[in-house]
């Protein structure tokens, strides 16, 4: 429902940007942030901070995007650092992984990618998933 920039490099997000979609009769508002970097607060630049201020006040669920082909221009460590460090703000409880790029990552790469991921729920699947695990998990 959003009209967004996509393209096939990372940090193409420079702003929120809000989304909405209706599941089983309910409507639900998604907000994409812009890509936030494993480092520490008070180095973060103002657009990443306004990414974490989102997620604090607005976000019953967190859809962590892991990409286990390293494409997006990060190994796969300090994806799940990142993780590990939203983890520790907001609990394993509000974060649910996405493993995208799955079409060009080798196997192995998935299979890592899947052992980082260990402790959180794991979406694998189409749109669809990531739509049914969102209204599962923020019934209102």
């Amino acid at each position: 429902g959003s009209d967004v920039k996509i393209a096939s490099y990372p940090f193409t997000t420079q702003k929120l940007e809000m989304g909405y979609f209706k599941e089983r009769y309910q409507d639900y508002q998604l907000i994409d942030t812009p890509g936030i970097l494993d480092r520490p607060l008070e180095k973060r630049n103002m657009v990443e901070k306004k990414g974490i201020a989102a997620l604090k006040h607005l976000a019953l669920l967190i859809i962590f995007v892991f990409d286990p082909s390293e494409h997006c221009g990060f190994s796969q460590e300090a994806q799940a650092n990142l993780l590990k460090g939203i983890s520790k703000e907001f609990g394993k409880d509000k974060i649910v992984i996405y493993l995208s790029k799955r079409d060009i990552a080798n196997k192995e790469q998935v299979e890592n990618a899947v052992k980082k991921s260990r402790g959180f729920a794991l979406i694998k699947g189409p749109i669809d998933e990531i739509k049914k695990e969102i209204s599962e998990r923020c019934k209102s």
